[in-house]
C-alpha cells in the first residue's frame, strides 16, 4: 500500500500545478535585491514565474511562495535554470533545492489547493 501511495504521490509531483501566487525572489546582486512574480505554475521540482526582470541561468535566489492560505509562506532556495519571453515579460524556469519528501508533500498540497481555490 505504501508503494502505491508513493508513486501516486511522485506522479502529482512531476505535474505542473497552474496555480497563480505570488512569488518573492531575493537575489544576491547589489542592485535590488528583492522582486515579486506571479507563478505560471508549480511541481514538485520547481515553479515558473513572469518577471520583469533578466535573471541568468544559473542565478541562485531565495524564494517565499505565498499561497493567501493563512498559512506561512513556503521558503527554499532555488536556481535559475532558463528564461525566455512570454506575455511580453520575461519567463523564468526556477528549480528548488533538494526538498525533503516531506516538504515536497506540503508544496504539492497546497499548490494544489490554491489551484482549487481559483477555479472556484
Amino acid at each position: 500500500m505504501y508503494a502505491e501511495d508513493r508513486r501516486f504521490f511522485d506522479r502529482r509531483a512531476q505535474a505542473r500545478i497552474p496555480a497563480r501566487i505570488r512569488v518573492v525572489c531575493r537575489t544576491s546582486r547589489a542592485e535590488p535585491a528583492e522582486f515579486a512574480a506571479p507563478s505560471l505554475d508549480i511541481s514538485g521540482d520547481g515553479v515558473r514565474i513572469l518577471a520583469n526582470r533578466v535573471l541568468q541561468p544559473g542565478e541562485r535566489l531565495e524564494l517565499e511562495l505565498r499561497f493567501d492560505d493563512g498559512m506561512p509562506p513556503f521558503c527554499c532556495g532555488g536556481t535559475v535554470v532558463w528564461s525566455g519571453e512570454a506575455e511580453s515579460r520575461t519567463a523564468h524556469g526556477l528549480r528548488f533545492d533538494a526538498l525533503a519528501p516531506a516538504q515536497r508533500r506540503r508544496l504539492i498540497d497546497r499548490s494544489v489547493d490554491a489551484e482549487k481555490r481559483q477555479r472556484q
